[in-house]
This record gives structure tokens, C-alpha cells and sequence, in this order.
């Protein structure tokens, strides 16, 4: 992964080559030889940068317009211009804080100077996985916690990392046992 850094008196213009393009990091899966370039630019008087942490589980964008990240997560604006950031969140996920130069559920700049900003989003989901029992032969298994109760073959989802405990009854044996 490549992250440009300015100097004080230079903007981020974007990179080119090895599949990297606009101003987000640039994550580059290496099997050959690879180039790619940062480029940079002065920056004019009496301006300031904005650079946005990229994240893959949302996207944030300014208002006034030039951010939309990714994968434009930098821009200058003039000296003194005051930029709302606005976090929305991917599918699966909620916007949790933000952090750097804003905090908290709102995110209002003034761009006196260059300013860092990242948004945190969290999942809304618990991930599930889903246990299928076969029985051999004659009997039943049920699950603690319920969603198992079969004869032949059945699956129920349960969250993930919970202990699932299997319980097998047939006329001649009963067992029981954690699920795998």
C-alpha cells in the first residue's frame, strides 16, 4: 500500500500506473515489475488541503463538492472556506465517529490549514453460520440453542462464535457433544 504525503507547499495531484488512479492509497498486488507515479503540485497562496483516510466500508464526500472518497480523497480549497464532510456508510456497515481534525457524529472544517480527517464505520450485522446435521441410520438430534431438530437432514444459521451443543437420541445410544 502507497500513501502520497505533500510537502506544506504542494497538493497531492493523484497517481498513474499499476492499476492506481485518483488521490486514495494505492494498494498494488505485486506478481511483476510495477510502476507508478505520485504527482504533485504547488500549491497556490492561501490555500489548504484536505486529505480523507480512505476506508473500504463507506465513502465520504464535501460539500462544497471536490471530495468523493474514494477515490478522490483529497482537495484544496481556499484559505478560510468552511467544508462539511458527509459519511454514508456500505451495505452491512453504520458510520461510527469520526476522528483526526473532526470528532464525534458531525464534521465541519474551516480550512485555515491542511487538515486530516477519517470517518469509522462499524458492522450492523452479526455474521452467521449455517450448521447441516445428517442422521445415519434411526434417531434425532437437537441443538441448544434451538434450531436443530431432525430425523434425516436439517440446517438452521446461528451467530457466529456461538456454542452450539448437539444432543443425539436413538433406542440404543444417546450422545452429546459441541458442533464442529
Amino acid at each position: 500500500m502507497l500513501t502520497a504525503r505533500p510537502a506544506d507547499d504542494a497538493t497531492f495531484a493523484g497517481w498513474s500506473g499499476g492499476g492506481c488512479q485518483g488521490t486514495a492509497r494505492c494498494e498494488l498486488r505485486l506478481g511483476r515489475d510495477t510502476t507508478v507515479t505520485a504527482s504533485f503540485l504547488e500549491a497556490p497562496p492561501g490555500t489548504a488541503t484536505l486529505r480523507i483516510e480512505p476506508t473500504s466500508n463507506g465513502t465520504v464526500a464535501s460539500d462544497p463538492p471536490g471530495i468523493a472518497c474514494p477515490p478522490t480523497c483529497e482537495r484544496t480549497f481556499a484559505s478560510g472556506t468552511n467544508v462539511a464532510l458527509i459519511a454514508t456508510a456500505a451495505e452491512g456497515f453504520a458510520f461510527a465517529e469520526w476522528s483526526g481534525d473532526c470528532s464525534g457524529s458531525d464534521c465541519l472544517v474551516t480550512m485555515t490549514a491542511d487538515r486530516n480527517v477519517a470517518a469509522s464505520f462499524v458492522p450492523t450485522a452479526t455474521p452467521t453460520v449455517e450448521v447441516t446435521v445428517t442422521v445415519l441410520g434411526t434417531g434425532t438430534v437437537t441443538s441448544q440453542p434451538a434450531g436443530i431438530d431432525c430425523t434425516e437432514t436439517c440446517s438452521a444459521s446461528f451467530e457466529a462464535g456461538e456454542q452450539i451443543v448437539l444432543t443425539g437420541t436413538s433406542d440404543n445410544i444417546d450422545w452429546e457433544g459441541p458442533a464442529l
